[in-house]
């Protein structure tokens, strides 16, 4: 493997890459994220590094030992990364979900908690879904967003909890054109968007706030993506030279032997 020990000059270098992109939203985030990537990712690729040295040193090492001796380097110091990213930007996203969901709970239509009123709402709700459900998915949309940005939440929300309901795919669908299938009444991906930009509107230092630790959990799983590639994939190839060595050639092992020293003929 060349240029082995740049595993962890590799990561020495993305904590400051990534450490200058996130100082520009957030300096203590910035700070955070140096600190801990120098502090606990950085030192287990130093030491990968110096284990992947002694083995490439080890003269008593064959090929094929070196080779699975540092693939099993490898998947240790790949597991290593992978729990890095989890314990960071993994533990960020969640609590930017968790922040997200909060926000969209506070900016959207509250139900009547009176059972009465609810059942009002809901029969005028299905009433209105049942009147754009012949509509094609694009006016359904439109409709949506002009309720959005008018800013009647009823109608958002009688959209958004409507069941599914059968279009077909657009002419141009490469798989199944004009071919049926379940949709949601509203398109969710663009439901979703909408919603967080009504966060942003209504609740702009929050929304702040997340984008930061969105930030943030990018830069952390942009390190770990650079840093596994450093490190390198599996290299089977010559544990597979070997295997197909050792392949039975006949049911007999001593004949196997003497068929690979050329002392008896392949055939007859």
């Amino acid at each position: 493997m060349a240029n082995r020990k740049q595993v962890a000059e590799v990561t020495r270098l993305m904590a400051k890459v990534h450490g200058d992109s996130v100082s520009r939203a957030n300096k203590a985030w910035a700070e955070s994220l140096r600190e801990r990537v120098l502090g606990e990712l950085a030192p287990q690729m130093e030491r990968f590094d110096a284990r992947v040295a002694e083995v490439d040193a080890d003269s008593e090492l064959s090929v094929v030992g070196k080779a699975r001796a540092l693939n099993a380097l490898r998947a240790e110091a790949r597991a290593s990364v992978e729990g890095f990213r989890k314990a960071t930007a993994g533990t960020i996203l969640e609590q930017v979900t968790r922040g997200e969901a909060a926000l969209v709970g506070r900016v959207g239509f509250k139900p009547a908690s009176d059972p009465t009123e609810r059942a009002a709402q809901e029969a005028r709700a299905k009433e209105l879904r049942d009147s754009v459900r012949g509509l094609d998915p694009l006016n359904r949309f439109l409709l949506y967003s002009t309720a959005d940005s008018q800013g009647d939440l009823f109608t958002t929300w009688a959209l958004e909890s409507g069941p599914r309901v059968v279009d077909s795919r657009p002419r141009n669908d490469p798989q199944s054109p004009g071919a049926p299938y379940l949709a949601d009444l509203v398109d969710g991906e663009k439901v979703a968007e909408m919603r967080l930009a009504r966060v942003r509107r209504e609740h702009p230092e929050e929304a702040e706030k997340l984008r930061d630790l969105q930030g943030a959990a990018s830069a952390y799983a942009g390190i770990a993506d650079a840093v596994l590639v450093a490190i390198g994939p599996d290299d089977g190839a010559p544990a597979k030279r070997e295997a197909d060595r050792n392949k039975p050639l006949t049911g007999d092992p001593q004949k196997d032997v003497l068929l690979r020293a050329g002392l008896i003929p392949t055939r007859g």
